[in-house]
């Protein structure tokens, strides 16, 4: 085994490409011959000796690594901590001085697209173990990894707590907005550095869940179809088309189509209302109004009203039409009878079941009265008019 590893460090060191980052061995089958004691120059082995039915490791793969550089500790490969990798173990990288610059560095090595913010002490991401490698970095970001950087290498005074992170443009998430909470609204996926809408083409139940379960939001949906009125997306916004399998647990695993010709032009955003958070509300629906598709979201909810809730409110509001309506006939008799040289009266008002209409008051109560009485929701009512 040890030889085998020494081989791995010469195939690294002719090849120029670094350090030995992971050797992948096995063991011989038995009865078989194999080389050992080799040594590789020129990107051959060379001085190779044969044997024949004895137990050996086996190497079968060398990865070499020329300062490789990861993230870890977080929910996508291009959004975590970042680490370093010397001398077989890997280390975490100080925060003091880490900036935008430095971390574009980070972004382009992993091909993760470019920085979009950076983390540090009480980041969002956890913190590592092992060494701290590089303190004070001061990348220009053009640099090929972060040793390159002008920095304090081995020197660093910081603990894990600080520890860096980046967020890289080729994150991938996806977020509910425009919903009561985080567990409901539009589906968003977050791709090239901006969001955009999930096709609601193919949605279904069980991508349904995928986001709920992702989201930490319970694993059934409560509402994923028909919400009226149907939800609406900038048409600038990039649309997200998925195909998944039954074998795709998470939607990063299916199958992503940006802006299809055919599958997206003539589709709707998804929306979704988990179980989680949202179990506490009745029935309800909601919609989201995009302006620009940037940051400030707008929503209304319309909730089911009790039935009890509704009468009160639609017999008070009745009656105050009700009381306007005598007021204005009050007003309007006088003027006629006054006009037409009647003497001065004065106007007694009762209200009755039965539908009469006296004393020629003008015709407009008659049409108003007739539009209440054919409302479902309150017996009809009459108003009598009589003069003393």
């Amino acid at each position: 085994s040890e030889l085998v590893d020494v081989l791995a460090e010469h195939i690294c060191e002719d090849l120029t490409c670094g350090g030995v980052y992971h050797v992948t061995k096995s063991s011989s089958p038995s009865g078989t011959s194999g080389f050992h004691g080799c040594q590789y120059q020129n990107q051959h082995l060379q001085n190779c000796s044969e044997t024949v039915g004895t137990n050996c490791s086996v190497l079968s793969e060398v990865v070499c690594g020329e300062q490789p550089v990861r993230l870890s500790g977080g929910w996508d490969r291009c959004s975590r901590r970042v680490e370093v990798w010397r001398d077989g173990t890997w280390g975490t990288v100080c925060d003091d001085l880490w900036d935008l610059r430095d971390a574009e560095v980070v972004c382009a090595q992993l091909s993760c697209g470019y920085t979009l913010s950076v983390t540090g002490q009480n980041g969002q991401f956890p913190p590592g173990s092992g060494p701290v490698y590089l303190d004070e970095l001061n990348c220009t970001g053009s640099e090929d990894n972060l040793w390159a950087c002008p920095s304090t290498p081995d020197q660093s005074d910081c603990g894990h707590k600080e520890d860096a992170g980046v967020v890289c443009s080729e994150m991938r998430a996806i977020r509910l907005t425009g919903g009561l909470d985080r567990c409901s609204g539009t589906v968003e996926v977050h791709r090239n550095g901006s969001w955009g809408t999930f096709c609601d083409n193919c949605w279904n139940v069980k991508m349904a869940s995928m986001v709920c379960s992702m989201l930490e939001c319970g694993v059934e949906p409560l509402n994923f179809t028909a919400f009226n009125p149907p939800l609406a997306a900038d048409r600038g916004a990039a649309s997200y088309y998925y195909h998944c399998t039954s074998y795709n647990l998470s939607l990063w695993e299916c199958e992503e189509m940006i802006n299809h010709a055919f599958l997206c032009d003539l589709s709707k955003p998804s929306g979704l209302i988990c179980n989680g958070e949202l179990a506490k509300i009745p029935a309800a629906t909601f919609y989201k109004s995009l302006s620009g598709f940037n940051e400030s979201l707008s929503f209304f909810v319309l909730l089911q009203v009790p039935s009890a809730f509704s009468d009160n409110c639609n017999t008070i509001a009745l009656a105050l039409l009700l009381l306007v309506v005598l007021v204005i006939n009050t007003v309007l008799c006088c003027l006629y009878r006054k006009r037409h040289g009647e003497s001065r009266s004065v106007s007694h008002f009762s209200i009755h079941y039965h539908p009469v209409i006296r004393n020629g008051c003008p015709s407009h109560l008659n049409w108003l009265l007739s539009m209440w009485r054919s409302s479902s929701s309150t017996p009809s009512l009459s108003v009598t008019t009589q003069s003393s």
